[in-house]
């Protein structure tokens, strides 16, 4: 038996960590969706107008309120442009499409260049351990004993050779 705890306890992690995974999805997709939103215009009910917009048919008869309205109108493009060139002046040419790329970028860089590193490295120090007859096991220990051998200190080649040279037991191996 390898789990010291009771099978429950195990249902119980998985359990947390699916929900957890869920959690973590739903959350990344709420905010992705929340990229390169735009403004929205909406009528200010604070304005003194607000009465002569909102029920009168004929509020563009006046030049004070089409005044107004233009320079709001006005006001809101220039917003709305302004947020646009910030969209557009990200990496991808929009937010969603940086965020997109972001990801892309990075799971390639990963399984191009990071995995193929890392097991190129590893083969390496295990066959330096192997060398020196240790485990290809990446353990504490290990890793100590290796740092001496190649440190040539508190290992002496003395003992090195008597290693070599003591006869193994079939019985033990």
């Amino acid at each position: 038996k390898t789990f010291p705890l009771s099978h429950k306890c195990k249902v119980f992690a998985w359990c947390v960590l699916i929900v957890w995974s869920m959690a973590a999805c739903f959350v990344a997709v709420i905010y992705g969706l929340r990229f390169d939103m735009q403004y929205r215009a909406l009528l200010d009910e604070s304005n003194p107008n607000y009465a002569a917009y909102a029920k009168e048919e004929c509020w563009n008869a006046s030049l004070a309120l089409k005044s107004e309205w233009r320079l709001s109108d006005e006001w809101f493009a220039e917003k709305q442009r302004e947020r646009q060139m910030q969209n557009e002046g990200s990496f991808a040419g929009s937010d969603a499409a940086s965020w997109l790329l972001s990801i892309a970028h990075s799971m390639l860089l990963s399984l191009i260049l990071w995995q193929p590193l890392i097991c190129y490295v590893k083969t390496w120090i295990k066959i330096w351990m192997f060398t020196y007859h240790l485990k290809l096991s990446f353990d504490p220990t290990n890793v100590v004993n290796l740092c001496k051998h190649c440190c040539c200190c508190g290992i002496s080649s003395a003992e090195d050779e008597q290693d070599l040279q003591s006869p193994i037991d079939i019985n033990t191996v």
